[in-house]
């Protein structure tokens, strides 16, 4: 064994149990150590602060008054010491864990918001911060550290993407929303161009959100009817819709948002379905809470019903 140079607490707490417990075999065979390693421990204090610190008999060993003058004074911090692993224990089950997710309004409204509740009834520890952004900002959140997860149907640029996992995570369909008294709302199925007489409705008046904005562009459906408003959030132009301002196409989840005097069709056999990816920095964020949330994003979005999973009858419809 190497000589001591300072206090150890391999030699405080030998010291302290052999004191307590009158004996360097006890002493040994409680902290599951050799007699002679105990020994060598307990000398080598003696040697460091060049005091005697036990008397010898044939029942055992005594401090001396030195002796208990230190156990007096160390055996209260060795004890706490030896606490430390299960109060870390009591104190990391007892620390907030906090994970940041970066998307649009409508997916946080629509698609994340029962992930989440879900989530926290296994994770008690974990809170949720929103950062509400566009679609083509939410790469470039991720990779500058503002946000620990993005979920965005736009894919990242290769200068942001060389920093960022991203990955393909569940589908959207897109919907059209409509009043229940719109003329359509009676049809069973809705095709694109029945919609050529009426106002249409699209977030941020772009058809290029769309996986498949060909057909959209070739019937001119942004250019017929007045466009009374213009707006970037769905719930707004959900309630553009319920206030008969034009019927609406959005990306979306059949089913999951929708007023009950309001219809919906899915109209992704004539528009495509979007791809949702998960976002993430490389190797930054070892917390397993944040994986194990993502997982049960794509596994509640991926299963449940979508353009991933079982579609809806295209006149599904609620209220």
């Amino acid at each position: 064994m190497p000589p001591y140079k300072e206090l150890s607490l391999p030699q405080l707490r030998s010291f302290c149990e052999t004191a307590r417990l009158g004996s360097l075999s006890a002493a040994a065979a409680s902290q599951g150590l050799a007699q002679p390693t105990v020994w060598k421990l307990v000398h080598s204090l003696e040697k460091l602060l060049a005091i005697k610190l036990f008397e010898t008999d044939a029942r055992g060993c005594r401090p001396t008054e030195a002796g208990q003058a230190l156990y007096t004074l160390v055996s209260p911090w060795i004890a706490n010491v030896d606490t430390i692993p299960t109060r870390l224990k009591e104190l990391v089950a007892s620390t907030e864990i906090r994970i940041t997710v970066a998307g649009t309004p409508r997916l946080f409204a629509e698609d994340l918001v029962p992930c989440v509740a879900d989530f926290v009834q296994s994770h008690p520890r974990v809170r949720f911060s929103f950062c509400e952004m566009e679609t083509d900002q939410v790469a470039a959140a991720v990779a500058d550290g503002r946000a620990q997860l993005g979920f965005t149907p736009v894919v990242p640029s290769r200068k942001s993407s060389s920093r960022l996992i991203c990955q393909p995570w569940y589908k959207l369909d897109v919907l059209l929303i409509l009043r229940t008294d719109h003329p359509l709302a009676r049809r069973k199925r809705v095709r694109l161009r029945d919609l050529t007489p009426y106002p249409v409705l699209f977030p941020r008046a772009n058809l290029n959100d769309f996986p498949d904005p060909a057909p959209l562009a070739a019937l001119r459906l942004d250019e017929r009817g007045p466009q009374w408003v213009e707006a970037r959030q769905a719930s707004i132009l959900r309630r553009c819709v319920w206030h008969g301002l034009g019927s609406l196409l959005l990306l979306g989840r059949p089913g999951e948002w929708l007023h009950p005097d309001l219809t919906e069709r899915v109209m992704s056999d004539e528009l495509g379905t979007a791809t949702v990816y998960c976002i993430r920095r490389m190797g930054v964020d070892n917390n397993p809470a944040v994986a194990e949330f993502a997982e049960s994003v794509r596994t509640r979005l991926s299963t449940s019903n979508g353009a991933s999973g079982k579609p809806p009858l295209p006149n599904r419809r609620k209220g």
